[in-house]
């Protein structure tokens, strides 16, 4: 019995290219780490001027270069032409800093491309290779796999891999830049995108800091269910707290992990050392949104989620973290009025012994907090009523 491997392809395909421009994700992505482990190699930073990646669309051709390792003949047909092979599943890969180890392969490429090359090098090698395939390849092939053709190739020289993409439709050029800029502004290696450098931006741990103030003093340690987290809290104009990650500690070992979490509802973005994995949302009473950068941090093989231990490690995080704002909001009549979801979680965790600085209206028109209505009612002589709309008539 025979494969109908091009319907195979397509389902493939699907599952991990949810869009079109997940072509340029990929491939940069497997160009940022070529080039993660070249400067791993030579003990150099990636950010240094000689290491770069260039991506280059002209019509429906997409062309993405970088001068990382680059890849030998047998490398190409048993890594990249070959469905879950992965060679960055090594401790050098892992030291490097690399983002995927799945092994997704070449032929994934096919859900938007007609025809892929690939042309690599490594730097000691007397040349270098081009691999070649096609959609009219793959359907020739029916049921067989295709064979994918080989030649001899110094485009690529002195060292580097360049993938070729010819695209099955017109491009939107100015979404694939605004795309392919959303990852990659915080890699550190140099990638221009048609000639313009799209990263290198500063991953900061806190934006618009001269607008904040700070709410603790000097780095705090944050402590939930094994988790330590570093940093400073601060808050804007409209008392809205953020977070400053300088590090972490899971038990007694150290986490590299830097960032910024606002407590309002919103995404939050997540990093591996300055490429961006995915956005997603964070279980939170109160809303957590921002950015967080970690090595720990690991991508489904779809690229556009997170895995479940992932899920799990975030969700730790913002656990520790919102215990913390939960109290500093507690500790503000005018946070309070800005973040009244946080009577769910006041609840849920005991606190109530903490909502004596909550404001409250009186019938007669004058504002007093629940602090000095318990002293008031302690001293006897006072009763509490309670209604269930501003300005009510209480009898």
């Amino acid at each position: 019995a025979g494969v109908d491997f091009e319907r195979v392809l397509r389902i493939i395909s699907k599952q991990i290219y949810e869009t079109p421009l997940a072509f340029l994700r990929e491939n940069v992505q497997n160009a940022v780490d070529a080039v993660r482990i070249q400067a791993h190699r030579e003990q150099i930073d990636p950010a240094d001027g000689r290491y770069h990646i260039e991506v280059a669309v002209n019509g429906r051709e997409v062309r993405v270069r970088d001068n990382g390792i680059g890849m030998t003949k047998a490398e190409l047909q048993t890594l990249f032409w070959t469905i879950g092979a992965s060679g960055k599943r090594t401790p050098e890969a892992a030291a490097a800093g690399c983002v995927g180890t799945f092994g997704i392969g070449g032929f994934a490429n096919f859900g938007i491309c007609s025809k892929l090359e690939v042309i690599s090098k490594t730097l000691e090698a007397t040349h270098g290779t081009l691999t070649r395939l096609s959609q009219d390849d793959i359907e020739r092939a029916g049921a067989r796999i295709p064979t994918v053709s080989v030649e001899v190739s110094d485009e690529s020289a002195p060292r580097g891999t360049i993938v070729v993409g010819h695209l099955r439709n017109d491009p939107n050029v100015e979404e694939m830049r605004c795309y392919l800029r959303d990852f990659v502004r915080f890699v550190p290696i140099a990638v221009f995108f048609n000639g313009e450098k799209v990263s290198q931006a500063k991953f900061t741990d806190l934006d618009d800091k001269e607008n904040l103030r700070e709410i603790s003093a000097n780095t705090r340690q944050w402590s939930e269910g094994g988790l330590t987290v570093s940093g400073r809290l601060y808050e804007d104009r409209g008392h809205t707290l953020i977070a400053a990650i300088e590090g972490l500690k899971v038990g007694e070992q150290e986490v590299a992990l830097t960032g910024q979490i606002r407590f309002e509802a919103g995404t939050l973005d997540v990093f591996k050392r300055g490429f961006k994995l995915c956005a997603t949302q964070v279980p939170s009473i109160i809303g957590t949104t921002g950015r967080l950068d970690s090595d720990r941090f690991v991508p489904t093989a779809g690229r556009d989620s997170l895995d479940d231990t992932t899920t799990a490690f975030l969700g730790q995080i913002a656990q520790a973290l919102e215990g913390v704002a939960v109290l500093a909001v507690l500790d503000s009549p005018e946070r309070i009025a800005q973040h009244t979801r946080i009577f769910r979680y006041v609840i849920r965790r005991g606190l109530i012994d903490k909502l004596g600085k909550v404001r409250v209206g009186l019938a007669d028109g004058s504002d007093t907090t629940l602090a000095d209505i318990k002293r008031r009612a302690e001293e006897g002589g006072v009763g509490v009523y309670f209604g269930s709309a501003q300005k009510q008539a209480l009898n």
